[in-house]
């Protein structure tokens, strides 16, 4: 979104110092710099998913009718 540019991040973070009480924010990013400029409380280093938990995942999110045709089968797994 802003990259590593802090002038971006601080007029970012003064809109959302007007949150209510006990809103929260999560920012995913894969830049550990960024995740640090954001002044978060704990940085949390997740890895990525296997090729089978990312095909189950893709499947449960395409597939909600439970029809898996096999030309979409083939599309989804490229």
């Amino acid at each position: 979104m802003f990259g590593t540019k802090p002038w971006a991040w601080d007029d970012l973070k003064e809109v959302l110092r007007c949150g209510s009480k006990g809103s929260v924010l999560l920012v995913t990013t894969r830049i550990e710099k960024v995740a640090l400029m954001m002044a978060t409380m704990v940085v949390h280093h997740i890895g990525c998913l296997s090729e089978e938990d990312s095909w189950l995942l893709f499947r449960q999110r395409a597939f909600t009718t439970r029809v898996e045709e096999d030309s979409h089968i083939a599309v989804g797994k490229r």
